[in-house]
């Protein structure tokens, strides 16, 4: 049991960072016994935390960032146009070239309201049908159960699919 007792004594003094469980496996008792070994010894049951510094100015940050609050303003930026509105919006270069390369988005927004009216417009309940067929039968005297039946859709599509063609109209 001496021996295991120095074992554990050495491994510990010569590289602290070595978990109770990896000093158990190399000695080949279990982890209990390590640390009540570690603790008559009077040296630490704890593995040193692994700090993070800010890579810029060199400040401790915590444990899952790069740059700390000041620095990470100062990051390359650049601007790029929203897919939605058209808006230019600033971003990360490296969020960009992350989502472009391993992520494969084409896309980027100034919000999630801005997505959401985007993806509505593209990939939306109705899109799938022309409301620009449906409008102009609508003008050539169609009311919205006949076009329905023609085009083979819902006539309450119809009819949501016509006031927001009249909606577009106003504001056009």
């Amino acid at each position: 049991m001496q021996k295991a007792r120095q074992k554990v004594i050495k491994l510990r003094k010569l590289n602290p960072c070595l978990s109770n469980a990896d000093i158990a496996r190399l000695c080949g008792i279990s982890r209990e016994r390590v640390r009540v070994l570690l603790k008559e010894e009077g040296l630490s049951t704890r593995v040193p935390s692994k700090k993070k510094f800010c890579v810029i100015c060199g400040k401790f940050i915590g444990y899952n960032a790069t740059y700390c609050r000041n620095c990470s303003s100062k990051t390359i930026k650049i601007q790029v146009a929203c897919s939605y509105c058209g808006n230019l919006i600033e971003r990360n270069i490296k969020e960009i070239i992350h989502q472009i390369n391993d992520l494969n988005y084409q896309h980027h927004f100034c919000d999630r309201k801005c997505f959401g009216k985007w993806f509505g417009k593209n990939y939306g309940r109705r899109r799938k049908y022309d409301y620009t067929q449906i409008w102009e039968l609508h003008l050539q005297g169609y009311i919205g159960r006949q076009i329905g039946k023609m085009l083979n859709i819902p006539g309450n599509y119809v009819y949501d699919i016509l006031k927001e063609c009249r909606e577009e109209r106003k504001t056009v």
